[in-house]
């Protein structure tokens, strides 16, 4: 799940942050801290740069280690609400729970609380006690007209990719702008002019794998949207 040179993996993020520091943070910074994790864990895999530029945000904005394990909390539960929006969890929801927890430095053993607690908290049909449909979490997607960047050697062919980005709605461009949407980077860690200026943008750095897994749910969605329903949906 983490990449990047061995020594700087074996460091958990949240050990690096001051124990204790003033309580002078609030809302605003909290929720930009969550910004940046949601924007660094899209792909499931946190490199040693997106490690470093966490660590810079919490001692920016004057986050302890208490208080950026309790918004790593916070950002499990919200995932742990979106999993059970339909009611149920599969299997695949569960494990990407897990490796977010671990990612987190929370280890899997914090998976279980945050499912307890998003289940104890939505609303209960009264016929048969299960879970009614709850707004789900915003979720990162690709949409048509999405501008992608690629950078670096993959395992497929850099035309075949575009093509299939092509494919999704996508658009494919050669340089990262402030319009580029993300880039996918053979290494999330790579020290390519490209991968430098989006980190300096903000822009996501996503592996080959989570790219091609975002064009899949893009490619469901369109698909989904097509289908008209047949019945009147229930509240």
């Amino acid at each position: 799940m983490h990449r990047g040179q061995p020594g700087a993996r074996d460091v958990p993020f949240l050990s690096r942050l001051a124990a204790e520091l003033p309580p002078v943070t609030g809302p605003a910074e909290h929720n930009e801290y969550l910004a940046l994790l949601d924007r660094v864990l899209i792909d499931r895999v946190l490199s040693v740069r997106e490690t470093d530029e966490l660590v810079r945000m919490a001692a920016t904005l004057g986050l302890d280690r208490p208080t950026a394990t309790r918004l790593n909390n916070d950002y499990l539960l919200a995932l742990a609400r979106a999993a059970l929006a339909d009611g149920h969890l599969d299997e695949a929801e569960y494990q990407d729970l897990v490796v977010v927890a671990e990612l987190l430095g929370l280890g899997d053993q914090a998976v279980r609380p945050a499912l307890d607690q998003a289940w104890d908290e939505m609303p209960k049909r009264a016929t048969d006690d299960r879970p009614s449909a709850v707004p789900a979490a915003p979720a990162f997607h690709l949409t048509e007209g999405d501008v992608v960047v690629f950078t670096g050697e993959m395992s497929r062919p850099r035309d075949e990719l575009e093509q299939i980005a092509t494919n999704a709605g996508l658009v494919p461009h050669p340089n990262v702008t402030k319009k580029v949407t993300v880039v996918v980077a053979a290494d999330p860690d790579s020290l390519s002019g490209k991968a430098r200026k989006a980190a300096d943008y903000g822009i996501p750095i996503i592996t080959e794998a989570a790219f091609l897994r975002l064009v899949a749910a893009t490619t469901t969605r369109k698909a989904s949207n097509l289908v008209a329903p047949t019945a009147p949906i229930l509240a």
